[in-house]
Formats: C-alpha cells, sequence, structure tokens
C-alpha cells in the first residue's frame, strides 16, 4: 500500500459510511442509480434532523436514522411530524420559521423517506426528486406572495410573475410527471397528504 494513502483509510471512514449504504447493498458497495438515491434520502434527513446517519448524537450509541425517522412517522400516523427536525431548525433565536416553512421541511422529510425505501424498484429517480424540488419551490414562491394595495401580487425576490403564473407555468418543462412525485400533495407513502400549493 502506498505510504501517502495511509492516513485516508482506515476503519472508522468505512463505518461511517454505512448509514449511506441501502439494505439490498449489505457489504458488497457495487454503485448503482438506486444506491445513490438511497445516500441522497439519507443525507437530506441528516440535514433534516440533525443526527448522524449511524450514531445517535445524544448518547452516542448505534443508531439507524432511516429506522428512527420511519418509526416516528408511524407513530404519527403515517405522517412526518416536526419531532423529527432538529430543534436549532425550530428555534426564531436562529431564523424565523413559519408554518409555511415547517411544511416545507417536512415535504422534503417525505421525499426524503421517498429516496430511502427498502425496495430499490420503488425509490425515485433523481430526476423525478429535481422535478418534485422544482414543484415546492413553485409551490413556495406562491405561498410567499405579497399583494400590494393596488391588488398586483408579487414575489419576494421577483415581482415578475404572479404566483399563479408561477406555480402554474405551462412552458416549464415537467416531462416526468407521470411519476408519483408529480403530485406535491402524496404522501411518501403514495397516499394523499398535503394540499397542492
Amino acid at each position: 500500500m502506498q505510504q501517502g494513502l495511509k492516513p485516508w483509510l482506515s476503519t472508522q471512514n468505512v463505518m461511517e459510511t454505512f448509514g449511506y449504504i441501502p439494505p439490498e447493498a449489505g457489504f458488497r458497495l457495487a454503485a448503482t442509480t438506486q444506491v445513490d438515491v438511497y445516500s441522497y434520502g439519507v443525507l437530506l434527513l441528516e440535514l433534516l434532523t440533525g443526527k448522524e446517519p449511524t450514531r445517535d448524537p445524544t448518547s452516542g450509541k448505534a443508531f439507524h436514522l432511516v429506522a428512527w425517522v420511519k418509526e416516528n412517522v408511524e407513530l404519527e400516523g403515517g405522517r412526518m411530524s416536526k419531532s423529527v427536525l432538529d430543534p436549532t431548525l425550530l428555534n426564531p433565536k436562529y431564523s424565523p420559521v413559519s408554518d409555511i416553512h415547517v411544511d416545507e421541511m417536512l415535504r422534503v422529510g417525505e421525499i426524503a423517506l421517498l429516496c430511502t425505501q427498502s425496495n430499490p424498484a420503488d425509490r425515485p429517480t433523481m430526476r423525478d426528486v429535481e422535478n418534485v424540488f422544482n414543484i415546492l419551490f413553485k409551490c413556495a414562491e406562491e405561498k410567499n406572495a405579497v399583494r400590494d394595495q393596488n391588488g398586483k401580487v408579487t414575489l419576494k425576490g421577483d415581482g415578475v410573475k404572479t404566483p399563479k403564473e408561477r406555480c402554474h407555468d405551462d412552458s416549464s418543462d415537467d416531462s416526468s410527471d407521470a411519476s408519483l412525485f408529480s403530485d406535491p400533495a402524496t404522501n411518501y407513502d403514495g397516499s394523499e397528504g398535503r394540499e397542492s400549493c
């Protein structure tokens, strides 16, 4: 082994990546798009929860982030709830948080759960994930609309199109709208969820 690589190779480095590996991969680390989607979902959950994929930050004990989030979702009747979100994200001391922001975070959590489904065939493609994030972004713009005294609707930072025009723009190319992701009101399990924008 080359001497220069030794500092980069350790059991600890490999152990820390296990939380990003889907169940079907086991100990064979074959790179597939389904593995990448699973890993992306874990990364989203890590950002939303503030927890590492394999270690509980409070106790330092072994932990499985995806299983923990799924257990919490089951306890909440199959819905994502604020209980899984990192309390720092909800603390107005660090950032102003509205119900709209919380709803958007929970939708990202639902996307993450879709990405981390046990069966690789049930996971979305990254194109589907991109499309749903584009839909959520447009809907967030609509929810953040401002109406002036003349009744003109503008968006913070935009001001050109009305929210309805932005959210329902026919010129956008959402070619894979036939997927589960075509409806932002769909839960991670395919059931109906929150109202769309």
